[in-house]
């Protein structure tokens, strides 16, 4: 019986995912430097999220304190009008919050839908200090963000899971409590 409960228990606690944060910001190094990628790619709690930019230079440029934007120098670097940062994930997630930074306004763009108006905020110092969005995507493998003015920056993204549909999830814990059923049957018999 207790080892039914100590497997029921990690079974519980094997099924909670948690949820990975990603911060864009250049968190040392110059101030007054830019780093420039074709593609920027960045993972935390096993989900890995590539990025690509469109707009000058098509690279997306990464900033000491601001985060994502595009662009490929000091002179050039944050989201003009038009231009978009493409956001692709290693598997289906869910997401929760999308920080912003600077002054600018821009739309998010993904498979079933879109939200415009979204705005930064002016913030200089490392971390997840911008305008956050709640925006709540569930199954989600990419999205877009694309600038509707000058000077946006994607400070970074929060709360992001890996998608587990509750079907599977179902299937798996049942099969798991009937597989321990069996076990306790056996050893009784």
């Amino acid at each position: 019986m207790k080892k039914t409960i100590l497997a029921l228990t990690l079974l519980g606690v094997a099924s909670v995912s948690s949820a990975a944060t990603f911060d864009f910001d250049r968190a040392s190094g110059s101030a007054t430097s830019v780093d420039s990628y074709t593609t920027y790619t960045q993972s935390s709690g096993g989900i890995t999220v590539s990025v690509t930019g469109a707009g000058d230079g098509n690279k997306v440029s990464r900033t000491y304190a601001q985060g994502l934007g595009v662009g490929t120098n000091l002179f050039n670097y944050l989201m003009g009008t038009n231009e978009t940062l493409t956001f692709t994930f290693n598997q289906a997630v869910d997401l929760q919050q999308i920080i912003l930074n600077s002054y600018g306004t821009g739309t998010l763009t993904w498979v079933g839908g879109s939200i415009s108006g979204l705005d930064g905020t002016v913030d200089t110092t490392p971390g997840l200090n911008g305008q956050f969005h709640t925006v709540n995507l569930t199954n989600i493998t990419s999205f877009s963000i694309k600038a509707n003015s000058n000077y946006l920056m994607v400070d970074g993204l929060a709360g992001v899971t890996s998608h587990v549909p509750v079907p599977a999830a179902a299937w798996l814990m049942g099969s798991g409590l009937l597989s321990l059923a069996g076990v306790g049957r056996r050893r009784c018999a």
